[in-house]
């Protein structure tokens, strides 16, 4: 009796000190995957956004994308010299929950961006002090506005991008 009683404490000791599968561990596990944002577009500037994000030690994990088929991206960038001061964060990608009040601002310094070799694509990986708390409100937003026309980011871009370009000089 008292080798069961010896027996049924170890095994209660083991169990609890090492579970085999928390419900902690699963968050953790969905949050470290990659999720892919619905793409936002300007027509009017003609560049699309596509971004990337995972949790992973604590910090939002990014890589965000600008596609422009105009080339008013590269035009941009270039405008900046490579030691002149970093401006502010001209892109900002805003992030809403369900009911569509702000949760959270990602700021992507311009001089991160780094264009994609072979394409008129930039790109900026990264990684954001956002809180567990309100990514994962962000994702559950996001997952609930994708089967509807609203969604729960969106992007901030220097004006200067819906601008029309000056004609070329002749």
């Amino acid at each position: 009796m008292r080798l069961r009683v010896i027996n049924a404490l170890v095994l209660a000791v083991v169990l609890t000190a090492s579970p085999i599968s928390s419900q902690t561990d699963t968050v953790q596990d969905d949050l470290a995957k990659p999720f892919n944002w619905s793409g936002i577009t300007s027509a009017e500037a003609g560049i699309q956004l596509s971004l990337r994000t995972r949790w992973e030690d604590g910090v939002m994990k990014y890589v965000a994308t600008l596609t422009d088929g105009k080339g008013r991206i590269a035009r941009y960038f270039s405008k900046h010299p490579e030691n002149g001061p970093i401006p502010m964060s001209s892109f900002q990608v805003t992030f809403s929950d369900e009911a569509g009040f702000r949760l959270y601002t990602l700021y992507i310094h311009d001089r991160t961006f780094a264009k994609v070799e072979g394409t008129a694509n930039f790109e900026s990986a990264g990684e954001s002090q956002c809180t567990e708390k309100v990514y994962r409100a962000a994702l559950k937003a996001a997952k609930a506005t994708s089967k509807s026309d609203q969604s729960s980011h969106g992007l901030n871009f220097p004006t200067e991008l819906t601008a029309t370009p000056a004609p070329a000089k002749r």
